[in-house]
């Protein structure tokens, strides 16, 4: 009977051990495809995972306050910079993490000196949002979006972030509105080292420094996760905006202003390039998303 019972035992950790192995390759790919190394508390957590694997069952009341104590930690976050990324394979890469990663991410780069690319929304009609004169006169790449939102023309001048979350997280509901509310608070802390927070706002569904336009979101919220990505405009030339006509929906907020009188720029604002002002928009979003998570901050080149 002793017998029976120890092998039964070593038959259950061998099928845990067979069902980790996988998920344990799989972080480890991930984590060497974004040459990101895990902190102490991840190698730890993990070290404490198998040793719980290979001790006899606790008790159910230990068992019980355990997980009263993993309920009240609070949601890991990893901050990604990626410095001087295009904007094409910065969308790549958010895409995967929605669709095939679990966690929480933050990522920001300062868009490459490169030509302009206008990014249209998952829905946007180009013919509609795009001067085709313009185009002709000087073409551009044009690209859409897996998420929602406007149309935009982003260059070197532009840096973009995206927080990537799972909807189970308990520091925002996973609605749009919900969402939209959240990430105001989130970079109006983020950017207080830089500009006059108290004059960023949410607009419709801009970012706005008093009634000028310094960013614009698209979201989307899938089975188990949310994306907010954001354009700011840290610079731009003025002949670009030329290939977007005036949208036939627009915040009210906006009227019938041109490009020239809606926008701001953040480089004036804050009297850092786009290079630095990535740089210290990760460190403000380091303490803003500190509030709510265990932010472990890295790079990728």
């Amino acid at each position: 009977l002793h017998l029976w019972t120890l092998c039964a035992a070593n038959t259950r950790i061998c099928a845990f051990r067979d069902a980790l192995l996988p998920l344990l390759c799989r972080f480890e790919v991930l984590c060497r495809l974004l040459q990101f190394r895990p902190s102490a508390p991840v190698a730890a957590a993990a070290a404490s995972r198998t040793l719980r694997s290979t001790t006899p069952h606790r008790c159910t009341r230990c068992r019980r306050a355990a997980d009263a104590s993993a309920a009240m930690a609070r949601a890991a976050l990893r901050l990604v910079e990626l410095p001087r990324w295009p904007i094409k394979r910065m969308l790549r890469l958010e895409e995967a993490l929605v669709r095939h990663e679990p966690g929480n991410w933050c990522l920001i780069t300062a868009l490459p000196p490169q030509q302009p690319t206008v990014v249209v929304g998952l829905g946007g009609k180009p013919e509609r949002l795009l001067d085709a004169g313009e185009l002709q006169k000087r073409p551009v790449p044009v690209i859409r979006r897996f998420t929602g939102g406007g149309t935009v023309v982003v260059n070197g001048g532009v840096v973009v972030t995206s927080l990537i979350v799972d909807k189970g997280c308990e520091a925002c509901a996973p609605f749009p509105r919900d969402i939209m509310k959240w990430t105001e608070g989130i970079y109006r802390d983020a950017f207080s080292q830089m500009i006059d927070s108290t004059q960023f706002a949410l607009r419709d569904h801009d970012y706005v420094f008093q009634d000028r336009k310094v960013g614009g979101n698209a979201q989307s919220i899938v089975k188990d996760k949310w994306i907010h990505h954001t354009s700011f405009l840290w610079d731009f030339d003025e002949a670009d905006m030329r290939y977007l006509t005036l949208p036939e929906k627009r915040p009210e907020y906006r009227g019938d202003r041109s490009h020239d009188d809606f926008l701001a720029k953040l480089g004036a604002l804050s009297g850092v390039d786009a290079g630095e002002g990535a740089l210290k928009l990760a460190s403000g979003l380091f303490d803003s998303l500190g509030a709510a998570f265990d932010v472990e901050r890295g790079s990728l080149s």
